[in-house]
């Protein structure tokens, strides 16, 4: 895992694609809490539960998540997410 790659507090958007080495836990976004947009496409080795985004209640605006398998949870997790476009 790398943990030291989330823990900016200030950054507003990251995109990770194809990147299978990178294992990394949904836990790490509590690390920066003011993601605005998060792309995450085809990382098999993010794990967690979309339950973790719930720290990004007030700030989430973006969210893709194709091709990672391995997350867990239901979308419902996201439903009152004020800010959080479809």
């Amino acid at each position: 895992t790398y943990p030291y790659l989330f823990g900016f507090q200030n950054l507003l958007s990251l995109r990770i694609t194809w990147n299978p080495r990178l294992v990394w836990d949904l836990e790490g976004l509590s690390g920066m809490p003011n993601l605005q947009r998060l792309s995450c496409v085809k990382n098999r080795s993010v794990t967690g539960s979309l339950q973790s985004f719930r720290v990004l209640k007030e700030t989430l605006v973006e969210l893709c998540l194709h091709g990672c398998e391995n997350v867990t949870g239901s979308f419902d997790a996201l439903y009152d997410f004020p800010l959080l476009q479809q």
